[in-house]
């Protein structure tokens, strides 16, 4: 029985340090060393453009797609602040993105516009600053504008349109002048369509139109009130006129809105060619509307 004390002081001790050992090493796998970020932040995307043959540089960049060494990152939007787990020596690649026919659940890498891409040492727990510029890529065909600057512009109003097309001169988004489109009781109607006809590719290459516009009609269900985009679409036998967009409210604020032309270019494959038309209408609980368009382009591969 003499034995028996020393010999239960030693396990217990033996055990308590087997205990201690085994708690810190757990202690380290459920708590291990966390990694430093470094933190970007990208405050706007703009875009740099060549006035004379590609007009404006107005945009709507919405989001940031952000790839490290030619991995995807992640997808923010702007203005950004968001940290990345790597240091050291990097390829850095933002491309802009929009929102495709202004739907925010629809948001794409705009294929239009050039990549920013920079080499450069992140270093951790530091931020970087970021102001990406983009410009139009160099295939881009600019196959149709208006800007509303010139004498003589390349819309004109439709047989079945009760009013104009007014160059307004007093609310622009930029220049001179906007295209305005005025409803009432007694106008209720309004349709231009482009004078000259475009041909588009049907490679399934991106097709979209660009367009400048602030409007304060709304369009509610049910209603004959709508603003609206789409294409004459002539081909052997007759001509269809295809909406493309319903355009709501601006709120009387200028926005951009980016309109994806190719799933409408694709579904009509033995067209011979497009005219672009505008159309606004009121219904007879409305009053009044006023619509003003600026920078429209159509723009391809």
């Amino acid at each position: 029985m003499k034995f028996i004390v020393p010999r239960l002081i030693f396990y217990t001790k033996f055990w308590l340090l087997i205990a201690l050992i085994l708690s810190i090493f757990s202690c380290n796998l459920i708590n291990p060393d966390e990694e430093i970020p470094t933190y970007f932040k990208i405050p706007k995307f703009e875009i740099e453009t060549n006035l004379s043959n590609q007009g404006s540089n107005s945009d709507c960049i919405t989001d940031v797609w952000v790839n490290i060494d030619g991995n995807l990152q992640g997808i923010y939007e702007l203005p950004a602040k968001f940290p990345i787990l790597a240091s050291g020596n990097h390829e850095i690649t933002l491309r802009a993105g929009i929102k495709n026919n202004g739907i925010a659940a629809s948001r794409i890498i705009y294929p239009f516009y050039t990549f920013f891409v920079i080499d450069t040492i992140l270093d951790v727990d530091k931020t970087m600053v970021i102001e990406p510029m983009s410009t139009y890529k160099n295939e881009c065909v600019f196959i149709w504008t208006e800007d509303f600057e010139n004498s003589g512009i390349s819309l004109k109003t439709t047989a079945k349109s009760d009013t104009s097309l007014i160059i307004n001169t007093t609310e622009v988004f930029e220049g001179n002048n906007s295209g305005a489109i005025f409803l009432d009781n007694s106008h209720r109607l309004f349709e231009c369509q482009a004078l000259d006809s475009v041909f588009l590719p049907r490679d399934n290459s991106p097709i979209f139109m660009e367009m400048n516009y602030k409007s304060n009609l709304v369009q509610a269900s049910g209603s004959e009130s709508m603003f609206i985009v789409g294409m004459f679409i002539t081909n052997q036998q007759h001509v269809v006129q295809n909406p493309i967009i319903y355009i709501n409210s601006t709120n009387n604020e200028w926005k951009k809105i980016y309109i994806d032309l190719s799933q409408m270019v694709i579904g009509n494959f033995d067209a011979k060619y497009f005219h672009l038309f505008i159309g606004a209408s009121i219904d007879q609980s409305v009053n009044s509307a006023e619509i003003y368009i600026d920078n429209l382009k159509i723009i391809h591969f």
